[in-house]
């Protein structure tokens, strides 16, 4: 199977474990039919390559990053983000809480940013990391997020909703 054109930056699995999602710095994000080898499904980032993205608990539903600088929203159906919000530099890391309320974002600006997965809207901001933040994790409680960055620290945040 290989149909990105440039490197592949992110993958998520299904809970079938039939089907799988890949990202690349190709701009695009691809659905495969694993049992069939083939590609069910691609979104397609207007500019800049996909960072990170994640899978909403429902399946249908996911959000990216990318070198776009916006934290996009994709429903598996359709071609286009159903939204797109600008961010303030290009985040590299996203992760989505198990709820699926919360996703949480990191990147080259270096500050944490946590948002409301309904309407989009930027609940907090966590600054302390002094390099690009390269990952991001939400704990299985979702009561705290740990970020890890190119200053070779690890940060834990603790979530209050």
């Amino acid at each position: 199977m290989q149909e990105h054109t440039s490197a592949i930056t992110s993958i998520s699995i299904f809970e079938d474990d039939a089907h799988a999602l890949t990202g690349s710095k190709d701009r695009n994000i691809l659905c495969w039919d694993l049992r069939h080898e083939k590609r069910v499904a691609s979104l397609r980032q207007r500019m800049g390559g996909i960072n990170s993205f994640a899978l909403l608990p429902d399946q249908l539903q996911v959000v990216s990053v990318g070198q776009e600088r916006k934290l996009s929203f994709w429903d598996l159906r359709e071609p286009d983000p159903i939204q797109s919000i600008a961010l303030e530099g290009e985040a590299l890391a996203l992760s989505i809480s198990s709820s699926g309320n919360f996703i949480v974002t990191g990147g080259k600006s270096q500050v944490l940013q946590l948002w409301l997965f309904e309407g989009g809207n930027r609940l907090a901001d966590g600054m302390g990391h002094s390099g690009s933040i390269n990952s991001v994790a939400f704990s299985p409680d979702d009561k705290q997020i740990v970020s890890v960055g190119e200053d070779g620290c690890i940060f834990v945040w603790n979530v209050y909703t």
